[in-house]
């Protein structure tokens, strides 16, 4: 019986045998692209690329490789690299492989493969295509101004917990959108909406740095988020480690007085043609429902004062002009680690 059952399964021992040999040619995977995956907004004139290597072969290895990087991924998929085609280079790096391609200008988005070659001189297969955009490269692309609202901010206890500014502005699109970039920072923290909606589920935007030198901007693609016809864009602007209690002591201000959000949206429309929504004096400020926020002392929410301020067609006829202006002017970089994010949520229990 165990011969008769050896005999039936040897041709599927075999077929199976022959598919795992082709497997086990080196293949790469995990593509990054300044140590990250799919980033956006690298301001890196030279991004680092890295993937890893699988074999099911002990002790295999890759000897050679060739990089393609594109202006589009349709000329990727056609085995194009209109920005770099490195050929195939005799090469065992993986990790920090410097780009050295086509000079790469402000908002640029880069697709990108690899192949490899293996202990036996054997080519694997294409990699999986990946992607980076790139940031702001020049402090010059920068057209917005440092909006705030300081109405609120009258000192009047020793525990001073303003309530954060809301800052709205509305604008039209008349054409189909085919990108929707939106790039923003603050000098404290931001969460920002576009059309009802959070941009990104990222916290504490746009992270802690000393602000008297720098301060961090992240990328972000909105284009689902847009709507032909009238959009409303929208930040809650809180203290942060800007201007918050941070530290022991009881004190606050450390930095600064008063916070200040900058953000642009550069728009890509079908026809061609583009266009940037950025802060300035066109936008509105209010208070809204939350009424304190401090990393130290919490967070109070009036629920009474929800409005949809941050859809289209909001009424802020009774809203005010925000404040145009920093107290200092970092350089504004692009943030090179992963977001704070929420990747857990605990029930309460009675």
């Amino acid at each position: 019986m165990n011969i008769l059952r050896l005999r039936l399964l040897l041709p599927l021992l075999l077929a199976t045998g022959s598919v795992n040999c082709l497997a086990g040619r080196l293949s790469p995977d995990y593509l990054r692209c300044e140590y990250r995956v799919d980033p956006l907004g690298v301001d890196e004139t030279a991004p680092r690329l890295s993937w890893l290597v699988h074999s099911s072969r002990r002790g295999d290895t890759q000897t050679a490789c060739q990089i393609l990087v594109a202006s589009s991924e349709g000329l990727l998929a056609g085995d194009s690299g209109d920005l770099w085609d490195t050929g195939r280079i005799q090469d065992a790096d993986l990790i920090g492989v410097v780009y050295h391609g086509v000079p790469l200008f402000s908002g640029e988005f880069c697709y990108w493969k690899v192949r490899v070659w293996d202990a036996d001189g054997k080519p694997s297969t294409w990699s999986k295509p990946a992607m980076w955009s790139m940031g702001l490269l020049e402090q010059g692309d920068w057209f917005g101004d440092w909006i705030g609202y300081d109405k609120m901010r009258v000192k009047s206890t020793n525990v001073f917990l303003p309530p954060p500014p809301y800052l709205r502005k509305e604008f039209t699109t008349a054409k189909p959108v085919r990108r929707a970039m939106l790039y923003a920072t603050a000098l404290g923290l931001a969460s920002i909406h576009l059309n009802g909606q959070l941009v990104s589920e990222d916290r504490f935007l746009p992270g802690w740095t000393d602000y008297t030198k720098r301060v961090l901007y992240r990328a972000y693609d909105v284009t689902k988020l847009m709507k032909l016809g009238t959009n409303a864009l929208g930040a809650i602007l809180a203290d942060g480690w800007y201007s918050g209690f941070v530290g022991y002591g009881g004190h606050r201000d450390h930095y600064g007085t008063k916070p200040r959000f900058r953000a642009q949206l550069q728009i890509e429309y079908a026809n061609g043609s583009d266009e940037t929504i950025s802060t300035g004096p066109d936008w509105k400020a209010a208070s809204g429902p939350v009424r304190e926020a401090d990393f130290l002392m919490g967070e109070s929410f009036d629920a009474r004062l929800i409005r949809k301020w941050d859809q289209p067609g909001f009424d802020d006829s009774q809203w005010e002009p925000v404040v145009t202006g920093a107290e200092m002017k970092p350089l504004i970089q692009a943030h090179p680690g992963p977001p704070v994010r929420a990747f857990a949520e605990i029930a309460p229990k009675s």
